[in-house]
């Protein structure tokens, strides 16, 4: 008999827990009566209860990590472990070499980049369980043996597969990624891991659904081949293969289930994005029948709009284009839009034809396919009878034609998830071109296989018999692995081993399988056969194999088992429907059908129906093209095995811990069967009392002789004798068979630790060798640095100093305690300085500016320089200064009007070359006009002296036109007039005209030049002011006007010429200022000089060139200054002049050698001293009132916007060189992304950090990719979480984390990714602050964003309000949690102000984050106004469009499809290629009828609406007011506030005319009780009443019947006593005037019955729904007894009624904005009269 001592423990039966351990409180024996303890209480068992105890071994007490290594070896200690370390959220056990899997329903922190990369440097086989060892162990199996591995991913629906098939593929990328020589991918392109990892989003979007087990199953099979360099771990290429997509889900989806995923997302990316949803007409998935048939639309854990942005993001990784991806969308909306043509009776042939009824929606259909209307609508309509010698057509009953629409649906679907498959493996194969050239011995193959899970429901079907005939198959190979082929292995070695029984499913496999008889050769036979029928094919298979030990034929009660077979599965029985089976198998389109799509105008859609059905994506069967789909399936598993029999395999089984998919939740029934069917005990059982591990002598002598060294063993048993001498082995644990050894797990495990203690001294003398090597390689690489820094300083070579001292930045403290490397960066910079100086030189001699020269010059001999330009540029100012001479000889000539001195000095000019000068250009004019004045005056005096008048007339008629003036001409002159006297008066009077004629000719000309040079001078034209001067010497011009004007441009010439010289100094200054030595005040001097003759000259300090000069003057000055605080901070070396002296430094942006050292020497000190020295506990949990709050705010606004704070000025961040350490490649492109975006991970910390900070650092980068998507990592959430834990444990790192975070954002192109990094960013300023010396950088950063239109501007607020109460109360030490970080992804959080119904603010900027929900948010209005009257939960947050629509762009709130199209419109292709946009439904065409103010639901999030609003560009605002109303009779509230705001809302609802007033009296009664109560004395005259805003108090619809004097008037008499009653009893009586009318109470909201109609009014209220005339007349009231149903989309609202007068149900629809809004409110309206009993 079976005793139980005192203390030991038993396994208590429990109903729910099936066994728990307990412990005996007193001894006993089986069948005796017995006290338990179990957990603290203690249990009473009878001795029928005890009779079947089963002991207990205490190890069980104990979490096991694996369970082969458990003294207690069954069903209940196993299943007690993995509840146990599920309770722990240790979710991952090992059952020997198989992971077992149990699905927590909840994020948890084992996926985080610290984890990860534990497990990529760790030894899997030391390292807790995770599918991330099981990666790890395959990988390192194929680089050891260079065999081919695989894993199976198993499990029923909702285990966890696909997250396990994704986790073990990320860690495989990461492994890979390692090695890979990929480099294209540090510089921005996908890499091939990248592809692969984001191939798994598209094939969850398009494969994966909502079913009622589990809200993301694949609805598809797929194995994913990677393969790999199997001798340096590279991933070489890739490969994707899909079987079986459950292709009936696109039409009809169960109660509680959901289509594809991809549905959603674009109804969810129209929704958010403007363009798609114009381009594809798409609306909300309640108004397509393919998507609301199951009565779910969302599904909890999936967001289908972030969803979205991430298959758009796998679309750009993958290579998949523009113009494909809006190829896959426009089929997509085909097929929706497809599903909502509905058909009729009609047709040629009435009777049993169809037409369609809604003709929109099949031209929509229509375009979207690229088909013609008609030849759609007869495609579906009818059927083609083809015979071989005639085709004839059959019209189709509405029946067959929604058959053939569903049909078209389901094909055109497959088709275009089978194109994306081949399309992911087309641009794997393309990236794979692109790498290195493997042999094919060097390639290996590492795939995952993740096929769905055994499936049994109430009805089940055609592809539930396929998927768990492939759960058969696979559970087939994993007994053959496990169990048959390790006993066979045994028998044949002689290896004496206890037999396990296992349960063989050959039986069940052959029942499908068998060629005659097995079900699918029964259903190809019956598909093939005349007239054949699914009942056919159930008689045929049960007359088969009516014996068969797997088999169950029909059952008799329901219709349903007389139409259904049994099938006993591995995993339990389950009943087949073989309904449609046929048809199923068939997997055919109709000929008709394809000859449709292949006419189609889209090229896409012909090759989708041009592909033929059994043209699958990877290995195919080569079964011909009319095969069966069962047939196809069955060759495709086929092909399938013989792969995994040639792989070494690993298993993962995936258990799913409860039905409910909740987390915490351990369901232990549940999880048993699912134990039993895996057969896990027997895996246990079977590696406990077997030899697991086989060693072929060969391998197991080559692997362990190091273990014997020095021993003579020539043959593995030799050596296992050795081995047994040394301890290393003990009989009984191993067993030597005919060929291998054998040893079970403990005696291997030892023999590779030791094996790997002995390697590892091995390995440590071959590293001190290779370390000594590598030491030695590096030394002379050192000293190959240092000699050719020497080599460069001695010859001066400046390429071969810059080369050098970039390869010394790997030398130890990047060489800075070396003399040779301090030389050579001397030498450097004076380099720089001389080829600094040589550009000023040559600048200047280009130029030819003698300033810029003598300043260049000036230059270089300051730093003792003199290189040939500068002899060139001395030789040219002396060149210059003769020319400058010779041209002031010529104006002092051209003033002079000296011809002989013009003369002399031309020619000296025309030597210099000097003749095209401006000056010398009017020496010369002037020159050719005194000659020419010279001739003319020898012409007359000649005249005169030989009295030759026709001659005088001449030459005084040409020195009249060239207004010669002096003594001969005027002598010349009289001789004419003389002459003239004698002459008729006529020739007198011609004389005088032709005079005044050549005299208004000559002032025209002056005239205009005058003009024009007043313009030119106005214009500061100088070019155009010397050519006038040149025309007016040419002229000989001369008067006052000119002279002052000449004066003027003289002055501007002077001017110019000294803005030349300013502009020369600058530019010289500027060049200098480069200098990392810094300015000097010798520097400046020449600046100065400048500025004080410009001054000196009267050139007005705001003048551009000297307000310029000026400012860097000052500038330069104040640098000087900062040096010397710098030298001296420098020389005191303490920490806070350090400080000061940097700030004045980043003032003025300095970057010189000197800001450098101040930088190092502060990281310095502060990594030296003490945390608490370092960075002093902060005051916190200040007492402020909002006053003190506001100035202490905005104070560090203020002294944030300087521009010192810009972030990438903060004094700890790395130099370039320090940061780029220990790279060899893209040094340069790496060191410019130190501060902007990068996809790819940092290769150090951004800041100075220690060691061990540093490798966490680059850990917190990666989770920050992984978040933002940049990185596929599984459950982004978690990262974020450990990033905020290590923020919060972690001071020191976070700055780092905060600039990381500047650095994503900071010019990322991706929308997504900046919305993740702003959503971190809010979180982490709400979980700790940073340090005192970086908020001032981090408020600048946030500063620079508020203004940002769009998600960024509203994150930037709110960030920077979290931020300001934090820098106060310091680190909040809560870091949030999965769901609030979950609820970031799906909105943002907000700051919102929300205003009562008088505008008066309840809140300003209230901070919501995104896990408020509207509800909480009444209780903190609530809160606020401190209402206790228990009507408080009625009110609600109310939306109130303003009166624009808001204008501006806000780019971030709409989707990526558009951020990717604008930039790149013409990659999209010619508009030809481009299928127009297709016609809208006539429901959508017509305008909507207008919004009113409506309440949000209290499940509302803030943020989603918020983002709905701002995405359609609507201004709005919320208002808190009463939502909920019980009727005319409620009593009067004790509570002001709440009467007051009932007051309030009773006034607005009878203002704005919401509630009609109808008689006169009543509206001037209202009228002056709302006076009355807002002021403090009610107004005395007219006037005041009118300055009042009395016209704001009255009904808007009453306001234009009186002037505004004689509403005044009518008021003013009206007051009475009204205006001394007090404000509660005013209030009161307005209430209870307003109560009493009909409307009160009621929301409103615009309606239409059709596109054609005129608006209307639904109003809802406690009595029910009713319909109003526009005037607010009742037209007719439905109560909610009368409703029985409603419902809604974004255009349409539908009401189910009764009608009492017919006594039937009536369905009556609206168009309306505001659908949810009426239903919502109907449904809180119900509830409310549930909950107060009512109906």
């Amino acid at each position: 008999m079976t005793t139980f001592g005192h203390g030991s423990y038993v396994w208590l039966p429990d109903p729910e827990d099936m066994f728990v351990p307990a412990k005996v409180l007193e001894a006993f024996a089986a069948g005796e009566s017995a006290r338990l303890d179990r957990e603290g209480y203690t249990v009473k068992l009878s001795g029928r209860d005890t009779k079947d105890l089963q002991r207990m071994d205490e190890q069980s007490l104990e979490s096991i990590e694996n369970m082969v290594t458990l003294k207690d070896l069954n069903e209940m200690s196993i299943l007690h472990n993995l509840r146990l370390r599920f309770s722990r959220d240790e979710i991952y056990t090992q059952v020997g070499s198989i992971l077992v899997a149990v699905n927590p329903f909840k994020l948890l922190p084992l996926y985080t980049a610290e984890v990860l990369e534990e497990y990529k440097a760790g030894d899997a086989r030391e390292m807790p369980p995770h599918v991330y060892a099981v990666a790890s162990q395959a990988f390192r199996n194929m680089i050891a043996n260079g065999k081919d591995q695989s894993c199976i991913v198993s499990g029923e629906s909702g285990a966890g597969k696909t997250e396990c098939t994704k986790i073990f593929l990320q860690m495989l990328a990461e492994l890979s990624g390692a090695s890979s020589k990929d480099t294209n991918a540090a510089v921005g392109e996908a890499s091939l891991q990248a592809q692969l990892l984001q191939s798994n989003p598209l094939m969850e979007a398009f494969g994966n659904a909502k079913t009622v087990r589990n809200n993301n199953s694949s609805r598809f099979g797929k194995w994913i081949a990677v393969t790999l360099n199997n001798r340096k771990g590279s991933v070489v290429g890739g490969s994707i293969t899909e079987y079986l997509l459950e292709k009936s889900r696109v039409v009809a989806q169960a109660e509680g289930e959901r289509n594809y995923h991809v549905f959603y997302q674009i109804c969810a990316g129209a929704s958010m994005d403007a363009e798609f949803r114009e381009k594809f007409r798409l609306s909300d998935p309640e108004e397509y029948h393919y998507l609301n048939q199951s009565g779910v639309i969302e599904a909890d854990g999936i967001s289908d709009e972030a969803d979205f942005e991430t298959v758009l993001n796998s679309f750009e990784t993958i290579g998949i284009d523009l113009r494909e991806q809006d190829d896959v969308f426009r089929t997509l909306a085909a097929i929706l839009h497809l599903g909502n043509i509905e058909f009729v009776p009609g047709g040629s042939s009435f009777e049993e034809g169809s037409k369609v009824d809604n003709t929109d929606m099949l031209e929509l259909c229509a375009a979207q396919f690229g088909v013609e209307p008609s030849d759609l609508e007869k495609a579906l309509c009818s059927t083609n009878i083809r015979t071989n010698r005639e085709v004839m057509s059959k019209a189709n009953n509405p029946d067959k034609a929604t058959d053939s629409r569903d049909v078209l649906a389901k094909e055109v679907y497959q088709k275009l998830f089978e194109w994306l498959i081949k399309r992911i493996n087309k641009s794997l194969a393309k990236k794979t071109k692109t790498l290195e050239d493997v042999s094919a011995e060097s390639k290996s193959l590492i795939g995952v296989l993740d096929i769905f899970g055994f499936e049994s429901f109430e009805f089940n079907s055609f592809e539930q018999l396929c998927i768990n005939y492939c759960n058969e198959k696979l559970q087939f190979h994993f007994n053959e692995h496990i169990f048959q082929l390790e006993q066979d292995e045994y028998r044949a070695e002689g290896i004496d081993v206890s037999a396990i029984d296992f349960t063989d499913n050959q039986p069940t496999i052959d029942l499908f399988e068998t060629k005659r008889s097995g079900i699918f050769a029964v259903l190809d036979e019956e598909m093939n056969v005349p007239r054949g029928s699914d009942s056919g094919f159930l008689t045929k298979l049960t007359k088969e194999n009516s014996k068969h030990p797997s088999f169950g034929g029909p059952g008799v009660k329901t219709t349903y088992e007389r139409e259904s077979f049994t099938v006993m599965h591995y995993a339990g029985s389950v009943m087949y429907n073989v309904t449609a089976f046929l048809e199923k198998n068939r997997d055919k389109l109709s000929q008709d059908i394809v000859e449709l799509l292949q006419s189609s105008k889209i090229k896409f859609v012909t090759k989708l129906a041009g592909s033929s059905s059994s043209s699958k994506s990877g290995s195919r069967s080569g079964k011909k093209s009319g095969a069966s789909l069962g047939t196809k399936f069955k060759a495709q598993l086929s092909e399938l095995m013989k792969v995994l029999n040639s792989t070494e395999p690993h298993f993962i089984r995936c258990v799913k811990p409860n039905e409910e998919k909740v987390g915490s939740l351990f369901t232990s029934p549940l999880v048993l069967d699912q134990l039993r069917y895996a057969g896990l005990l027997e895996v246990c059982r079977i590696r406990k009392i077997g030899y697991p591990i086989r060693k072929p002598f060969k391998e197991f002598f080559r692997r362990y002789s190091p273990l014997a060294h020095g021993s003579r063993a020539k043959d593995a048993k030799g050596l296992a004798s050795q081995l047994c001498e040394k301890g290393l082995l003990v009989k009984g644990e191993y067993q030597i068979g005919k060929s291998k050894v054998f040893m079970r797990n403990a005696p291997y495990n030892d023999l590779e630790a030791a094996r790997e203690i002995a390697l590892r001294q091995q390995a440590v003398l071959l590293q001190s060798i290779a370390r000594r090597f590598i030491a030695r390689c590096q030394f002379v690489k050192y000293m190959a640095t240092l000699d050719q820094l020497r080599a460069g300083i001695k010859k001066r070579d400046y390429d071969m100093l810059s080369d050098g001292l970039d390869a010394a930045g790997d030398l130890p403290n990047q060489g800075s305690t070396l003399t040779v490397v301090q030389e050579a960066w001397d030498l450097k910079e004076t380099l720089e300085e001389e080829r600094r100086v040589v550009r000023l030189l040559v600048d200047a001699m280009e130029k030819r500016d003698i300033n810029a020269l003598r300043t260049a010059v000036s230059a270089s001999e300051q730093i003792n320089f003199a290189p040939p330009e500068m002899k060139e540029a001395k030789a040219l100012i002396k060149v210059i200064e003769e020319e400058k001479r010779v041209l002031e000889s010529l104006k002092d000539a051209i003033e002079d009007r000296n011809l002989e001195t013009i003369t002399k000095a031309l020619k000296t000019a025309s030597k210099l070359g000097l003749l095209d000068h401006k000056v010398a250009k009017q020496a010369t004019a002037l020159k050719e006009r005194l000659e020419e004045e010279n001739r003319i005056v020898d012409a007359v005096r000649n005249a005169i002296d030989s009295g030759d008048m026709a001659a005088l007339k001449e030459a005084m008629a040409e020195a009249n036109d060239m207004g010669i003036d002096n003594a001969d001409i005027h002598e010349g002159q009289a001789a004419l007039d003389d002459e003239l006297s004698a002459a008729s008066a006529e020739e007198q009077e011609q004389v005088r005209r032709d005079k005044e004629k050549q005299q208004r000719d000559r002032e025209d000309r002056i005239d205009a030049i005058k003009t024009e040079l007043m313009e030119a001078a106005h214009d500061k034209d100088l070019d155009r002011i010397a050519d006038l001067k040149t025309r007016i010497l040419e002229l000989g011009v001369a008067s006052k006007e000119i002279d002052s004007l000449l004066s003027e441009a003289t002055e501007l010439e002077d001017m110019d010429e000294i803005a030349q010289e300013l502009e020369a100094n600058m530019n010289t200054l500027a060049t200098i200022a480069e200098s990392q030595k810094g300015i000097q005040l010798e520097d400046v001097r020449h600046l100065t000089r400048a500025i004080k003759k410009a001054t000196k000259k009267g050139m007005k300090e705001d003048t551009p060139a000297l307000s310029a000069a000026i400012d860097l003057e000052q500038k330069c000055m104040e640098q000087i200054v900062v040096q010397k605080e710098l030298a001296a901070a420098i020389e005191s070396g303490k920490l806070e002049p350090l400080k000061h002296a940097l700030d004045h430094a980043n003032d003025l942006d300095m970057s010189i050698e000197m800001v450098t050292r101040v930088k190092k020497m502060i990281n310095d000190i502060e990594s030296n001293r003490p945390r608490s020295v370092r960075a002093p506990e902060r005051e916190t949990n200040v007492e402020m009132d909002e006053e003190e709050f506001e100035e202490h705010r905005a104070k560090n606004v203020k002294q944030a916007q300087h521009e010192r704070y810009q972030f990438r000025k903060f004094y700890r961040i790395r130099t370039d060189g320090d940061y780029v350490k220990g790279l060899y490649f893209n040094k340069k492109r790496v060191a410019e992304l130190k501060l902007q975006y990068q996809k790819t991970v940092i290769p150090r910390s951004i800041l100075e950090l220690d060691k061990d900070l540093n490798k966490t650092a680059i850990n917190i980068h990666r989770s920050i990719l992984g978040y933002c998507g940049e990185q596929l990592m599984s459950f982004p959430a978690t990262l974020a979480q450990d990033v905020l834990i290590k923020g919060l444990e972690l001071p020191d790192l976070v700055d780092e984390i905060y600039i990381q975070l500047c650095k994503h954002l900071t010019n990322n192109p991706k929308p997504e990714s900046v919305g993740r990094a702003w959503q971190l960013m809010c979180m982490a300023v709400g979980t700790f602050p940073p340090s005192d010396d970086f908020k001032m950088f981090l408020l600048n950063f946030l500063l620079e964003h508020v203004h940002v239109g769009g998600l960024v501007g509203s994150y930037s607020r709110y960030a920077l309000r979290r931020l300001d109460g934090m820098l106060i109360r310091g680190a909040s030490g809560f870091v949030p949690n999965i769901d609030e970080i979950l609820a970031y992804k799906e909105r943002p959080p907000i700051l919102a102000t929300i205003e009562l119904v008088d505008g008066t603010e309840l809140t300003s900027d209230l901070p919501i984050t995104p896990d408020l929900n509207v509800e909480k948010v009444l209780e903190i209005c609530g809160h606020f106004l401190s209402l206790t009257d228990e009507r408080e939960k009625f009110f609600g947050i109310w939306v109130v469009d303003g009166d624009d629509d808001e204008d501006d762009e806000n780019p971030v709130y709409n989707s990526g499809y558009s951020a990717a199209r604008a930039p790149q419109h013409d990659e999209i292709g010619p508009p030809s290629d481009e299928p127009p946009p297709p016609p809208l439904p006539s429901a959508v065409t017509s305008p909507m009828p207008p919004r009113t103010p409506r309440p949000l639901r209290n499940k509302d999030y803030m943020g989603d609406i918020v983002v709905a609003l701002t995405r359609s560009r609507r201004s709005f605002r919320f208002v808190y007011k009463r939502k909920l109303f019980f009727g005319n009779n409620e009593r009067p509230s004790k509570d002001m506030v709440f009467s007051r705001l009932m007051y309030l809302q009773a006034a607005d609802m009878i203002i704005d005319g919401s509630i009609p007033v109808t008689k006169e009296p009543d509206v001037v009664t209202l009228t002056v009780i709302a006076i009355a109560a807002d002021c403090d004395e009610f107004p005395n005259t007219e006037q005041d009443l009118l300055d009042e805003s009395l016209m704001e108090y009255l009904p808007a619809p009453w306001r234009m019947r009186k002037p505004d004097s004689a509403w005044a008037k009518i008021i003013l008499a009206s007051r009475g006593k009204v205006a001394k009653r007090e404000l509660e009893d005013l209030q009161t009586d307005y209430l209870s005037r307003v109560s009493k009318m009909p409307l009160w109470g009621h929301a409103f909201f615009y309606v239409r019955t059709d596109e054609h109609a005129g608006d209307e009014i639904l109003s809802v209220s406690c009595d029910g729904v009713h319909n109003l005339s526009l005037a607010r007349v009742i037209v007719n009231s439905w109560s909610f007894a009368d409703i029985h149903r409603w419902g809604g989309s974004s255009s349409q609202f539908w009401l189910l009624v009764y009608d009492r007068n017919t006594n039937k149900k009536t369905k009556l629809q609206y168009i309306s904005q505001q659908a949810r809004d009426i239903s919502s409110l109907i449904l809180d309206y119900a509830v409310l009269a549930s909950d107060r009993g009512g109906k």
